[in-house]
């Protein structure tokens, strides 16, 4: 699935675990409801139960709305790294190699004021390329990295909601039994929770790092390119 895709999966699993949620409590309450009274405790122990599912539902919606604001546009990124390639990365190769010793039109023999200013010129140039080379690498790499890490996030957002889908649609199956299912959601929505929480820190850790990373490119890029010197 492509990036979007998935992230509309992820939205579709979200709103998918809000009905299971409902059908989960609609048969809870339906089983209460048959106990007779020697079973009482069954539903006082489910009682207090719910009270703790209660407030574990309520993280993980409030940590999925965090979740969700991290939608990012892999595509848009990966677009512009190739745009970035083409006219950069490639053409700044490209000129390194014109002016290559192999391809100057002028030949070792040639001497004078205007040799040694052509060739001082040069040697200018082709530092400077060779400076820039490695640098137009660096933003394309990490242009790549974000736009993985966006798939990344997206991917695991989606496979920690569908797991959870999972272990409630088992819940709702089993709500008979009342307490074992209620126990095995709010486990299921612990580690939702923790997954959730350990995605959006892995996310903002490998952000972080690439925006320092251009960041210290742009630092790095020289402030003036050097002049071809010419000779009158």
């Amino acid at each position: 699935m492509s990036a979007p895709e998935v992230v509309q999966e992820a939205v579709r699993e979200v709103q998918r675990t809000e009905q299971l949620f409902d059908e989960f409590t609609d048969a809870i309450n339906s089983v209460l409801q048959e106990l007779p009274e020697a079973m009482q405790w069954v539903a006082d122990q489910a009682r207090e139960l719910w009270s703790t599912l209660t407030a574990k539902v309520e993280e993980f919606f409030a940590k999925v709305d965090e979740a969700l604001k991290y939608v990012g546009d892999s595509g848009a990124l990966r677009r512009a790294e190739q745009t970035w390639l083409d006219s950069v990365v490639s053409r700044t190769k490209a000129a390194g190699e014109e002016i290559g010793t192999d391809q100057l039109r002028a030949n070792y023999y040639w001497s004078g004021r205007g040799a040694e200013a052509y060739k001082d010129g040069i040697a200018g140039q082709r530092k400077a390329l060779a400076g820039v080379g490695p640098l137009a690498d660096t933003v394309r790499g990490s242009l790549e990295s974000m736009a993985a890490a966006i798939d990344t996030y997206w991917a695991t957002a989606f496979g920690v909601i569908t797991a959870l889908a999972v272990e409630l649609a088992a819940a709702v199956v089993s709500a008979e039994t009342v307490v074992g299912p209620i126990i095995a959601v709010i486990a299921a929505i612990i580690t939702a929770v923790a997954g959730l929480i350990k995605m959006i820190t892995a996310f903002d850790n490998s952000w972080h790092a690439q925006v320092s990373q251009l960041a210290s490119v742009e630092e790095e890029i020289p402030g003036r390119w050097p002049h071809l010197v010419s000779v009158r």
